[in-house]
């Protein structure tokens, strides 16, 4: 073999191991800079956060039917259609402690009104259903203001599409800032 076959096969080399070092780096690059986001996006959260679980002693009428006494996390039931009303009751924490207070909420093709002591304090979705539009499903996100602290709070679904849903997801309260975090 010649001189210049060794360093050919002496370049080949090198430029399979310079080929194995970018990918290696490129590899590592992103798994650290994934793992740096994230502990940015976290940072703080667990100390600064608070989340107020309401998914108890809800007293729930789905038309005519009463349940009282109920925890969100394990109430089932039959499946609703169009047209068919449920009605959340509990009452609100008095020591909730957020400046800025938002209590969130899973909805599911439903209009929703919220009451706090008999007072409507938030309604959504009526307008759509008016004009035959889907009211969709998603996070409602309702500012609570620290008068309701304590208060008798009454959630009115009113379903607008058929088999929409037979269970009802988790309530909870937190900082507006941090509410989309959870």
């Amino acid at each position: 073999m010649n001189g210049d076959g060794k360093t050919q096969t002496k370049k080949r080399k090198m430029k399979k191991l310079l080929q194995i070092f970018w990918i290696g780096y490129v590899i590592f690059s992103f798994i650290y800079t994934s793992y740096w986001v994230d502990s940015l996006i976290k940072s703080g959260f667990k100390d600064k956060s608070i989340i107020t679980h309401l998914d108890d002693n809800w007293d729930i009428t789905i038309n005519d039917k009463v349940y009282k006494n109920v925890s969100l996390e394990e109430f089932t039931f039959d499946t609703v259609t169009v047209n068919d009303v449920i009605e959340m009751r509990n009452t609100l924490p008095n020591d909730w402690d957020y400046e800025d207070a938002v209590m969130c909420f899973h909805t599911r093709q439903a209009s929703v009104d919220m009451y706090v002591d008999n007072e409507l304090a938030y309604e959504y979705g009526h307008e759509r259903v008016k004009n035959n539009e889907t009211v969709g499903s998603g996070l409602l996100f309702i500012s609570m203001f620290d008068e309701y602290k304590g208060k008798d709070i009454k959630i009115v679904l009113t379903v607008s599409e058929m088999d929409a849903f037979s269970q009802l997801d988790e309530v909870w309260m937190s900082e507006w800032h941090d509410s989309y975090r959870y």
